[in-house]
């Protein structure tokens, strides 16, 4: 559960222990409760619009008498440095910071893991002696840094690994909370302002984060979190009012926020007509072939963007349908039906990018039957600009019924070559791009664009595209 709250409470201590006894309460549903109070709200907004990358200065506090191990690389005279700083310090720069940069680098941001939270309190609460064997300690980045007697100044900084750690340090609150006690840390020097892949700096930064974060398991979309290419995207739909997850916990649920996997599944779906892989290939996304490539790696103008956003509307319209029709029998005829409209988003999302096409006449019929009618006509990311028509914004109500009569149209149609088939279930049907490519696709082309009274049908729903 999260809770936004637009002030700025004097009762937070309250409101925090208030929390702390819900959870506990509640511990059975494994329920987590995080709070954001209007401070915590106005700084996310202000890096999001600066796009910082970095905290500019700071200094950290360290162990002087545990001693320090200093290393240089003989190849390119990078230098590094290995301490003990003070939790408390630690905790200070999380206060300051948290929202201002300190974890920019990170592959996410902080996120509730209960087991491994858990954990990490317990060891706060009774074994802060114990802290410096039980953790990995984390890892600074920093363009520049100077050791100083008991502390160490750090220019151009960011936390790449151990938000985790100093997320529930800088948060924690019971006994214990003000003895400090030593957590190893290693300090590398590295510029983190140039996120071009070709960029040294930014190659060495990816390897150390990779290698390094092991304290929860690391996921092939993680480990592009920081790509500058799903950067420039998520600033240029930021400027529609859409927010793009691209690293976890930045991003919470709500109609103009989308995950980048989700995006991505849209992409192959509507643009490369590649729904089964879309459904049952997600996490590949991000690690096979040029699959993340061939989505985020484009010149994100105006046109390309004006698509982006009514496909990300069309997405949300979809699940509204679905939401509101599916199990109403005078809509969804049949249990067949009624699993197509369930487990068959990319399918539909699909056939209306193919739908679209054909109106613009990207595509040419006649060359249905021919094997490379899948990889050189249709398969190619050539949909530009928005492709709702203004019908669609100048009849918002007609049109929404239109475009839910299209997706039961498009539902209904599905299940007769399922029939056909050999496979089990519709979700298996739906999971392969051979039958949508084999059977769904030229039957929909055969039945629809090849008689007359169904095509007048596909006309008129499709005046709400151009």
């Amino acid at each position: 559960m999260v809770l936004f709250i637009s002030v700025n409470p004097t009762i937070k201590k309250e409101i925090d222990e208030l929390v702390s006894k819900l959870e506990e309460e509640y511990k059975s549903l494994d329920l987590i409760i995080q709070v954001y109070y209007l401070s915590d709200i106005e700084n996310q907004i202000k890096l999001v619009q600066g796009g910082r990358l970095s905290v500019p200065n700071g200094k950290i506090n360290i162990f002087k008498e545990h001693g320090k191990i200093e290393f240089t690389n003989p190849n390119n005279g990078r230098q590094g440095i290995l301490v003990n700083i003070s939790a408390n310090s630690l905790r200070n720069l999380y206060v300051q910071y948290k929202e201002q940069g300190l974890f920019e680098q990170n592959y996410r941001y902080f996120t509730k893991v209960k087991k491994i939270d858990d954990g990490i309190n317990t060891s706060l609460k009774d074994k802060r002696a114990d802290f410096w064997f039980l953790n990995n300690g984390i890892i600074i980045a920093c363009k520049d840094f100077h050791l100083d007697g008991d502390n160490i100044k750090l220019t151009d900084f960011s936390i790449i690994n151990g938000c985790q750690t100093t997320s529930l340090i800088g948060t924690y609150k019971g006994s214990n909370e003000g003895v400090d006690f030593a957590i190893p840390c290693k300090i590398v020097e590295i510029s983190i302002d140039n996120q071009e892949e070709t960029n040294s700096d930014y190659k060495f930064l990816t390897d150390i984060a990779q290698s390094s974060n092991s304290q929860k398991p690391i996921n092939e979309r993680d480990l592009r979190a920081n790509d500058y290419k799903q950067r420039e995207l998520k600033i240029a739909l930021q400027k529609r009012g859409i927010s793009l997850d691209i690293k976890r916990g930045s991003v919470k649920k709500g109609k103009k926020n989308i995950k980048n996997d989700l995006f991505g599944q849209l992409i192959l779906s509507f643009q490369y007509q590649q729904p089964g892989y879309a459904k049952s290939n997600k996490n590949k996304i991000f690690s096979v072939d040029n699959t993340f490539e061939k989505i985020f790696y484009r010149k994100f103008d105006t046109s390309t963007i004006d698509m982006m956003e009514n496909l990300i509307e069309l997405y949300q319209k979809y699940k509204e349908y679905r939401e509101s029709f599916y199990g109403d029998e005078t809509t969804i005829k049949n249990s067949l039906q009624e699993s197509v409209t369930k487990n068959g988003i990319f399918t539909v999302i699909a056939l209306i990018g193919f739908i679209i096409k054909e109106k613009r006449k990207l595509i040419n019929l006649s060359n249905v039957n021919k094997a490379e009618f899948f990889k050189e006509e249709i398969g190619r990311f050539d949909l530009t600009g928005k492709f709702f028509s203004s019908y669609w914004y100048e009849n918002p109500e007609n049109s929404v019924e239109l475009l839910y009569a299209l997706f039961n149209y498009i539902t209904h149609e599905i299940p007769r070559e399922y029939k056909e088939s050999d496979h089990i279930s519709i979700p298996n049907f739906l999971k392969l791009d051979s039958c949508y490519k084999e059977n769904i696709l030229p039957s929909f082309i055969t039945r629809v664009y090849n008689d007359i009274t169904e095509k007048d049908k596909l006309t008129n729903y499709s005046k709400i595209f151009e």
